[in-house]
């Protein structure tokens, strides 16, 4: 024999899902406020320092449209951050000599970030 439940049975269970269902918002909605907010990390200018590099070294080639920059996660890439937004980068590019052949030359650019947003560079050291 089936048994059916009853509208009032149906009824309270209808507003035992609803009242359990508030509880466990409620509970996960006061974790979440209890929290401290998570502290923002301070923006890293890693990526920016090996980009103004490249293109500082762009700037010194025979043939800069010829230039091949590896990716900033190559083998042979690095960059160091000394603090102060002072960032060392090393790094290489082939690129085109003035005979034509590519070469590929590997530097040391150390820049920093100005406190105006602009890039300069401290020291450069290439060696072919």
């Amino acid at each position: 024999m089936k048994r059916y439940l009853s509208a009032s049975n149906l009824l309270y269970l209808g507003l035992a899902v609803f009242v359990v269902w508030g509880v466990t918002a409620s509970v996960i909605e006061n974790m979440a406020a209890s929290q401290p907010p998570a502290a923002q990390a301070p923006y890293n200018y890693k990526y920016e320092a090996m980009a103004f590099a490249e293109w500082a070294i762009k700037r010194q080639l025979k043939a800069p449209s010829t230039a091949r920059f590896p990716g900033f996660h190559d083998d042979g890439v690095t960059a160091q951050d000394w603090g102060g937004d002072k960032f060392t980068v090393w790094s290489y590019v082939d690129s085109q000599n003035g005979f034509g052949a590519m070469i590929r030359t590997r530097y040391e650019m150390t820049v920093q970030r100005e406190s105006d947003g602009k890039w300069r560079v401290e020291s450069v050291r290439t060696e072919p």
